[in-house]
């Protein structure tokens, strides 16, 4: 009883039941049911298709879709290799898929509380578990649950940032943003270039660019294009320079004229569109505002930072700022481009905040307020929590597909399809990969006649909207393979 007495070690063992309870939130609704979801079509759908083909074709170098070159997806290859790992790691399935993208989340959460508790003190890692528990953007569509590059993206991004943080300390920890820089750049291509933006005016700022001598400049330059020129001689020595050329302008001139991933906001200010991206949810928009709140106490109580707290608030803001107004800038409306802002707003949270309350003003208010933020945020994660508890399975293609094949018997096969919308017969790459990734089939656009006209093992799926005439004509002809109420799978021998 002698133990439970000590305020010390009441205050240790609550710190441990509630980082723990967190960090398990965190970890549920990064992998709970991770692989009951439909394949997103497009970006999820190619990168997986990507990963599965560069096993099929044993070629790391140059991924395929469709057994040719792909000069669509623009990315280098990093994001495709760690989910062919996934793949032999825990088989072809949607779960592998995006495996690597939830656990990246994870780990981008234990480097910000690791640093945020070393230098602001122990609740500052539960407080930012909290935080991106409450984050529904995280869980959303282009990050953590999805199998495309951007939550492996976000990973490098804030280890670049880290070490920018610890660069006050030392300035070698910049050369550990150069090295991280050239990772993202193998995930996501030019967009990395963002990482260098913001170490830049960091250290214009915060005027320790003067400390950048031309040796240091040469030693960043190398350390953050090493890797990167090895993989593009690599590739150029393969396929010239089309890969980069159709990057180029997929990547760079159509995302500056004006791209736009989103139809439904064409009209929407670029600013406000941005802007909405990292703080149009509830829960980050509260952080802002107690970020704004402890930035106002802190100028008008006059509280003093020191050297160290003062580069982390400048590298906090312009993690969080530039590349808002840079893609701003560019007239750039893809709101995952800015989703480093999730990860930069708890560590700026928890600089301005805990520097309040270390300095012992407004105790009561801050109490007051820091309950009620902390209240407010348990029920976002509840709301996020119960939003994943309910996932199911919602595609009825992709599901007939996967419980219709099988790897061993139908390995090999063509497969063709035909949907229900004005019999369109080419696969959708949600559906095609699903195919991959169950049945092993080798997808082939062309629908019914491409069917008719292959003399090798082949399966036709069929929707049955639309082409109840047509399902009833074939069945006079083919042997059914299979059927439920959605879809039929036809098979010729």
């Amino acid at each position: 009883m002698a133990v439970f007495s000590n305020k010390k070690t009441l205050s240790m063992i609550l710190w441990c039941v509630v980082t723990a309870v967190l960090l398990a939130t965190l970890g549920y609704l990064c992998f709970g049911k991770l692989g009951e979801w439909h394949i997103e079509d497009y970006d999820e759908a190619r990168h997986g298709i990507n990963a599965y083909e560069m096993i099929k074709n044993n070629d790391y170098l140059v991924h395929t879709f469709m057994g040719e070159p792909d000069l669509w997806n623009t990315k280098p290859p990093l994001s495709f290799w760690l989910i062919s790992l996934a793949y032999r790691m825990f088989g072809y399935n949607s779960f592998a898929l995006r495996f690597f993208n939830a656990l990246s989340c994870m780990l981008a959460a234990v480097l910000i509380s690791g640093w945020a508790m070393k230098y602001y003190g122990k609740w500052a890692a539960p407080l930012i578990f909290l935080m991106l528990c409450a984050d529904s953007i995280l869980f959303g569509l282009h990050f953590v649950r999805f199998g495309d590059a951007d939550s492996q993206y976000q990973l490098f991004f804030t280890l670049a940032m880290i070490c920018l943080l610890l660069s006050y300390k030392k300035f070698a920890w910049l050369y550990g943003c150069g090295i991280f820089f050239g990772l993202a750049f193998l995930d996501k291509s030019v967009h990395a270039l963002m990482i260098p933006a913001v170490c830049f005016f960091t250290l214009l700022f915060t005027g320790k660019i003067k400390e950048l001598t031309w040796k240091r400049t040469l030693l960043l330059l190398a350390s953050g294009l090493f890797i990167v020129l090895l993989w593009a001689a690599a590739r150029i020595s393969r396929d010239g320079f089309a890969f980069f050329t159709n990057s180029f302008e997929l990547d760079v001139a159509n995302r500056i004229k004006g791209g736009n991933a989103e139809p439904l906001y064409a009209n929407q200010p670029v600013f406000y569109y941005n802007l909405l991206a990292v703080f149009g949810k509830p829960a980050n928009f509260l952080c802002l505002l107690v970020c704004l709140g402890s930035a106002i106490v802190i100028f008008f109580r006059k509280i003093k930072l020191s050297p160290f707290t003062q580069h982390a608030v400048i590298a906090s803001m312009l993690w969080l700022l530039v590349p808002i107004l840079l893609y701003t800038v560019a007239g750039v409306k893809f709101r995952w481009y800015v989703y480093s802002g999730l990860y930069a707003l708890p560590a700026l949270t928890c600089i301005l905040a805990f520097t309040v309350a270390k300095a012992g003003v407004l105790r009561r208010t801050a109490a007051v307020a820091g309950s009620i933020f902390c209240a407010a945020l348990i029920t976002f994660s509840v709301f996020n929590v119960i939003t994943i508890s309910n996932i199911h399975f919602d595609h009825t293609v992709q599901d007939f597909i996967r419980q219709s094949l099988d790897r061993d018997i139908d390995e090999g096969k063509h497969a063709y399809i035909l949907y229900a919308e004005n019999a369109y017969s080419n696969w959708m790459p949600g559906d095609m990969l699903t195919a991959q990734m169950y049945g092993d089939l080798i997808c082939i656009d062309g629908g019914l006649e491409g069917f008719e006209a292959d003399d090798e093992d082949s399966l036709l799926f069929i929707a049955r909207t639309y082409n109840e005439d047509l399902i009833e004509e074939l069945m006079s002809q083919e042997i059914i393979f299979y059927e439920n109420y959605y879809c039929v799978a036809f098979e010729k021998f």
